[in-house]
């Protein structure tokens, strides 16, 4: 029931956010990288957001004070990027605060990464702040690069969310009610973003705002379910479950760097985009890749719980990092030779 009103909550948010957000003109305009009909509304993060947040304040559950305060600086930037578009280092510079925010306030940090290397746990010792923005501001603008499609984001996010559920069912642990209530919300705001049989394209985009948001989150949970004094699951794991968001933000990174591009100019390299110009459609390829996702996740908890040892985890999730890049080269080369008068921005 407490799921149930959180995705009620939430659509109901999205119902009457659609026409403020035409009002105030917080929508996705087509053109660029954008190929969408008409001017969809952005308030998808903020209906989320709040439709959680509702939910827990009602069954009297507060949330953390750091990733609550985050949680409310990565919105606030969020909407106004989505609304008036801001440099990229102003959404780094918030991000990284967002992350300091839940180390200093609520002692949410990686102090080691398991036998992720070596059958000896590694120590982070003076690293560990360092390390943890780095990994936070990671999830977060992974999520971010993922969001190029409707439904793609929030269903990879889900299967996270998801995931994290069952670890946390696994281990006993009592701290279910945040991970269920945000799975409740991204249901909730799936059910207008996904393509339906009556409805071509979604009638609400996260934007910013919401991958921010979820980002954090994720961020928040993988930490602190992930280390010493409160361990749920191995940080390796952690990996196996971002499996997907992960390969596609650091593989587009490196394959606009092997071709001398910005790392921060929107291209055609992501996942999403191959698949779809190998001529699947827009849920054709939200299958594949959600299924994929879903088992590498499934696969890397199994591996876990059944004793794999957190190094040969890590390599083997390395080696399927490799696999990915050269099938998605021998993609992009096998579509170049198909249709030659594909310039090189659209590849």
């Amino acid at each position: 029931m407490l799921a149930l009103g959180g995705m009620l909550i939430t659509m109901l948010l999205l119902r009457m956010s659609i026409p403020l957000a035409h009002r105030f003109s917080l929508v996705a305009i087509p053109g660029q990288h954008r190929r969408h009909q008409g001017k969809i509304p952005l308030t998808g993060g903020i209906a989320m957001s709040a439709g959680a947040a509702l939910t827990l304040l009602m069954i009297g559950h507060l949330p953390e004070p750091g990733l609550a305060v985050a949680v409310i600086l990565l919105l606030v930037i969020g909407v106004i990027d989505d609304r008036f578009s801001t440099p990229y280092w102003i959404r780094f510079l918030f991000q990284i605060i967002a992350v300091l925010l839940i180390i200093w306030v609520d002692d949410v940090r990686l102090v080691d990464l398991g036998k992720t290397f070596s059958a000896e746990i590694t120590n982070l010792g003076n690293y560990s702040v360092a390390i943890t923005v780095f990994a936070g501001v990671g999830v977060i603008n992974a999520i971010n690069m993922i969001d190029g499609m409707d439904g793609l984001a929030g269903s990879l996010v889900l299967v996270c969310l998801l995931s994290v559920f069952g670890l946390l069912l696994f281990s006993g642990s009592e701290e279910i009610d945040l991970v269920l209530l945000v799975s409740a919300a991204v249901v909730g705001f799936l059910g207008f973003n996904l393509r339906a049989i009556h409805r071509r394209g979604a009638r609400v985009f996260m934007g910013d705002a919401g991958s921010m948001v979820l980002g954090i989150v994720l961020a928040w949970l993988l930490i602190h379910h992930s280390q010493s004094t409160r361990t749920s699951f191995a940080p390796v794991v952690a990996l196996w479950i971002l499996a997907i968001p992960l390969f596609d933000a650091v593989g587009v990174l490196l394959r606009r760097s092997i071709r001398r591009g910005s790392p921060f100019h929107a291209d055609w390299l992501h996942t999403h985009h191959l698949l779809m110009r190998l001529g699947l459609s827009v849920n054709e390829t939200l299958a594949v890749i959600v299924s994929v996702a879903a088992l590498m996740a499934l696969a890397g908890i199994v591996l876990f719980l059944g004793g794999t040892p957190e190094h040969y985890l890590f390599y083997l999730f390395l080696g399927l990092f490799a696999c990915y890049i050269i099938l998605m080269e021998v993609g992009e080369y096998c579509l170049s030779r198909w249709d030659p008068h594909l310039n090189s921005e659209e590849r």
